[in-house]
């Protein structure tokens, strides 16, 4: 996920934590041993490769910056990946299957300068009544439920520490007609597994598709005893009780997207609240331009009640390669940045 619910001080950020956790190399050599031993040129399977050049200016620092939100997110940075998908039909029907996407990273936070990232890393079965997935997916819980951002630089609430967004555990989804339930038990630990009496549940319901019907809405709630983090970086030993409930709309109107969500929670005691509004145009043919702007509002422990304003552009070359460009204003320190990143992704 990262458990994005930072709402603590980041004084502590690069402080080195004791964890109980498990290795995010091992897991990510595990991951590939398992690529190597599928069949990578059976028909159900799919092999990607991925790279990206992300570099910014911040004018608070008055420096370049190789980041696209903060050093400490993984999202996004200079990287090459992978992404590997199988899939298991019987009689031509859908049956079950493993994905598996991760990335070598550059990380100013870092004292290697490097830093091993895992984003999904699942098995999923397709039962009559339900789909189940166990390994490491995205919890269940507004926007980031429906959106995969991985690639992209504009984010959901979860990058502004309102949320969750990809988490170790297992989940349950089912459908009834035009609605569907979402159901996420994890751990608590967001990018890191760790064991010491953290857990967390999430449900989203929601009514309709937004690639079928061009609009979605959902409701989500979560309860949980989590870490504070962000991504990699545990800001404290302690894990912290939280509780929200959230709304979640998303509709496309021929060349135009709307995008809302909004959280209101508590973590340990403190009001953790945010919502998001993003709007974006589509120009050219096959939408090959996209315009959006997206204001966010964020109440938390660490600034008290601030504004933040993006604004984006992306280009779509050919189907592997796209280049983004996105502008911040932070209202927490009246930071102004600019970053541009060059995205590649090619199936082999």
């Amino acid at each position: 996920m990262s458990v994005k619910m930072s709402a603590f001080s980041r004084a502590g950020r690069n402080k080195k934590v004791a964890m109980r956790s498990i290795s995010k190399r091992y897991l990510f050599f595990l991951f590939y041993v398992l690529l190597l031993a599928g069949s990578v040129y059976a028909e159900d399977s799919m092999l990607f490769l991925e790279s990206q050049m992300v570099y910014g200016y911040s004018s608070l620092l008055n420096s370049p910056v190789y980041y696209s939100l903060d050093s400490e997110h993984a999202e996004q940075k200079p990287s090459v990946g992978i992404e590997y998908r199988k899939r298991y039909t019987l009689d031509n029907q859908d049956l079950a299957g493993w994905t598996f996407q991760g990335r070598f990273a550059h990380d100013d936070a870092n004292d290697t300068r490097t830093e091993t990232q895992i984003y999904d890393a699942y098995f999923d079965y397709k039962f009559w009544f339900a789909d189940i997935w166990a390994g490491h997916n995205r919890p269940a819980y507004g926007l980031n439920t429906i959106l995969d951002t991985h690639q992209y630089l504009l984010q959901t609430l979860s990058a502004e520490g309102i949320g969750f967004e990809r988490d170790w555990g297992g989940g349950v989804y089912t459908r009834f007609g035009e609605a569907d339930l979402n159901i996420t038990f994890t751990s608590g630990s967001g990018y890191m597994l760790d064991y010491s009496g953290n857990y967390l549940i999430n449900t989203r319901i929601s009514y309709g598709i937004l690639n079928k019907d061009n609009y979605t809405a959902g409701v989500s709630f979560a309860n949980g005893q989590i870490y504070d983090m962000v991504d990699y970086h545990r800001l404290r030993d302690n894990l912290c009780q939280t509780t929200s409930g959230g709304m979640d709309f998303s509709m496309n109107i021929r060349k135009w997207e709307f995008k809302f969500e909004t959280s209101i929670g508590n973590m340990s005691g403190n009001n953790v609240n945010g919502t998001l509004v993003r709007v974006g145009y589509n120009l050219l043919a096959k939408n090959r331009l996209k315009l959006e702007v997206q204001p966010v509002f964020v109440t938390n422990i660490d600034n008290g009640t601030y504004s933040k304003i993006y604004c984006g552009a992306s280009y779509t070359f050919t189907d592997n390669l796209a280049f983004r460009a996105m502008y911040e204003y932070n209202g927490i320190d009246n930071d102004h940045s600019v970053v541009g990143q060059l995205y590649f992704h090619q199936r082999v």
